[in-house]
C-alpha cells in the first residue's frame, strides 16, 4: 500500500549514520492488493540494501525473515508469507551478502502470540528481540 522508500522512516534511516540495519520487509506484500508486485520484490529490496550501503559504507545489514501470519487470504495471507515472501527474503539476503534474522521459525505453532493474526503481543516482541540479539551477537 505504501512503499517503504516513500516513508519518512526510510529517509531517517538513510540519514542515521547507523552501523547496523535490520530490514524487516515483506509481510505487507502478502496483502491482496500488493501480491501483484511480488515479481519486483527482490529488485526493490536489493535497491534498498544498495542505497543503505551507499549512504553508510561499512554498515552491517540483516534481512529479517518475516513473522508468520495467522490470517487467511483476507488480508496478509499466511501461505503467501510462508511460501513466497520467506524464500524471496532468503534469496535477497544471499544475493546481496547480507546476514539474516529468522523471525519466522520461533513463531511456528504460536498463533496465540498474535492477537490480530499479524502483530505479535508483548511476549512475542520479547521473542523477536531475543532472536535479533542472538544473531547480532554472533561472531
Amino acid at each position: 500500500d505504501l512503499p517503504y522508500i516513500k516513508t519518512g522512516e526510510y529517509r531517517n534511516a538513510l540519514n542515521s549514520h547507523a552501523q547496523i540495519a535490520i530490514i524487516a520487509l515483506g509481510t505487507n506484500d502478502a496483502k491482496p492488493q500488493n501480491r501483484k508486485f511480488l515479481s519486483e520484490f527482490k529488485q526493490n529490496y536489493a535497491a534498498i540494501i544498495a542505497e543503505l550501503r551507499e549512504n553508510m559504507p561499512g554498515i552491517q545489514i540483516y534481512c529479517a525473515i518475516p513473522l508468520p501470519s495467522w490470517q487467511s487470504s483476507s488480508q496478509i495471507d499466511k501461505e503467501t508469507v510462508k511460501n513466497k515472501i520467506v524464500p524471496l527474503v532468503k534469496q535477497v539476503a544471499k544475493d546481496n551478502k547480507c546476514k539474516t534474522i529468522d523471525f519466522f521459525t520461533p513463531f511456528q505453532n504460536k498463533p496465540e502470540l498474535f492477537p490480530d493474526g499479524v502483530h505479535p503481543n508483548a511476549d512475542g516482541q520479547v521473542i523477536m528481540a531475543d532472536a535479533a540479539l542472538k544473531e547480532l551477537l554472533k561472531k
